[in-house]
């Protein structure tokens, strides 16, 4: 295939791409870029010779509302093109070889994976050796990069809990550290009982007699106040007496009303008078009343009364100073009884961080088993490459130059150079080489892609019953056609 730039070379490996599965060279299915904007749409139908030995015609097309894709002239899905096209996987890294160029570790190491025998984890863990089989015991190791993964997440989940409990181990030495205040107040326990039991000691004065004669004298003045008041009550107005008879009607007499007067105011005066005697019987009660109270205070006093009352008041006193000291003793003993609280939870603390450290310990020589199962793996994969490649070489590890750690990797090399490096005719070697272990392999014969084929002066041909060359020739316009003198037979 030769033409200028942008005649068309490379169109026609995305043509044909993208006839059989769909997706452009970068294994992309959007597309829209290849469709040209002055149509509505585009078609590709590629003729090709299947792994069954019968010709076969695939037919897509594209509109910018949905599409047909036909096998044979009938309408077909992607599975039933690749029933007879053979697996997609293995289409770009053979048909487009620049593929293998843009792979990360993980894309090459899963291609590989694909392609070369299963490595079997009893394999990998044979060529470990005994010392790794307990750090991966209850593993799968179906897809030991994500085990690695997970186990990560557990190393940084425990890290951050252990991070939790040594900031909360503490502040529990903090508090198991505490002093607890001290007692100022001494006790006055002794002393209050002392004083107490001397009060009680101290007999209160016989008053009894006394206490008698005042409740008597009390109840001469009671009966003295009543009897002035029934007295009081039953005084007679004389103006209040009528001149007729209550009985018959009649108009007293001027002589019997006189004289009911007059007795009537005899009976009032022989009732002032007992007023009188009552009043001085009650004023006599009340004097000797007090003079008993008197003497009922002056016994009191006497008799131990003024010691009595001092007790009492040195009793009041050393009852607040004792309240202040079993304050300070029982916020003593609740401290102290925090403090060996915090004592036995810094002993958990420290356990639970031993256990911690001891379990991130144990996930660190999983993860260390996980990386060498890993790195072995990808080895034993190099070895059976090895067996079939030349010059690509696979490089298992690099240097990290942060830490001098070697940190596994799964990177292509040609004659031990890696990828990037490579000029434009070792990249195509490079590709070509894997294109032809691909279809070793599989037993598909993929057709090859050779762009930029100016840049060699020849290869090996690739095993592969079509190569498509494709130069860069000035001025010309793009043409098809056989050609040979490119390709050196290995």
């Amino acid at each position: 295939i030769r033409g200028e730039n942008g005649a068309g070379k490379t169109t026609i490996a995305e043509a044909i791409t993208w006839g059989l599965f769909g997706v452009d060279l970068a294994g992309s299915n959007r597309v829209d870029r290849l469709m040209h904007p002055e149509t509505g749409g585009m078609m590709v139908s590629v003729r090709f010779i299947g792994p069954d030995g019968q010709e076969h015609r695939v037919t897509r097309m594209r509109r910018y509302r949905g599409g047909d894709l036909l096998v044979d002239g009938r309408k077909a899905t992607q599975a039933d093109i690749e029933q007879v096209v053979g697996p997609s996987r293995y289409w770009l890294p053979v048909f487009w070889p620049q593929t293998v160029g843009t792979w990360t570790d993980s894309q090459a190491r899963e291609f590989f994976g694909w392609l070369l025998r299963r490595v079997e984890p009893e394999a990998v863990l044979e060529a470990l050796g005994p010392g790794y089989a307990p750090a991966l015991a209850g593993l799968r190791l179906v897809n030991p990069e994500e085990d690695a993964r997970a186990v990560r997440r557990e190393i940084q989940e425990a890290e951050r809990r252990l991070e939790q409990l040594r900031g909360r181990l503490e502040a529990l030495r903090e508090q198991a550290a505490k002093e607890p205040p001290a007692v100022t107040e001494p006790d006055h326990a002794e002393a209050l009982a002392r004083l107490e039991a001397e009060l009680a000691a101290l007999e209160a004065p016989d008053t009894s007699a006394l206490e008698a004669q005042i409740r008597a004298l009390q109840g001469v003045v009671a009966e003295a106040r009543a009897e002035m008041a029934s007295l009081q009550a039953a005084m007679e107005d004389p103006e209040e007496i009528q001149g007729v008879c209550p009985s018959c009607g009649q108009n007293l007499p001027p002589e019997r009303l006189a004289a009911v007067r007059k007795a009537m105011e005899a009976r009032n005066a022989e009732r002032r008078a007992k007023v009188q005697e009552a009043i001085r019987r009650g004023r006599e009660a009340n004097r000797q009343l007090k003079l008993l109270q008197q003497q009922l205070e002056a016994l009191q006093r006497s008799a131990n009364g003024e010691r009595r009352k001092a007790l009492a008041a040195e009793i009041d006193a050393l009852r607040q100073r004792q309240q202040v000291h079993r304050l300070q003793v029982e916020l003593r003993e609740r401290i102290l009884a925090e403090r060996e609280a915090a004592r036995e939870r810094v002993r958990e603390a420290e356990e639970a961080i031993a256990e911690m450290e001891a379990q991130i310990g144990r996930l660190r020589q999983q993860l260390d088993a996980l990386r060498a199962y890993i790195y072995k793996h990808a080895e034993l994969q190099a070895g059976q490459l090895a067996e079939h490649l030349r010059r690509v070489s696979v490089q298992l590890h690099e240097i990290v130059k942060t830490t001098g750690e070697l940190k596994p990797v799964f990177r292509l090399r040609y004659d031990d150079l890696p990828y990037p490096v490579l000029s434009t005719s070792e990249k195509i070697r490079a590709g070509l080489e894997i294109a032809s272990l691909v279809n070793r392999l599989t037993g598909v014969d993929y057709p090859v892609f050779v762009d930029n084929a100016e840049s060699l002066t020849h290869f090996e041909r690739p095993e592969a019953s079509q190569v498509f060359v494709a130069r860069v020739a000035a001025g010309e316009p793009l043409t098809v056609r056989p050609m040979e003198g490119v390709l050196q037979h290995g």
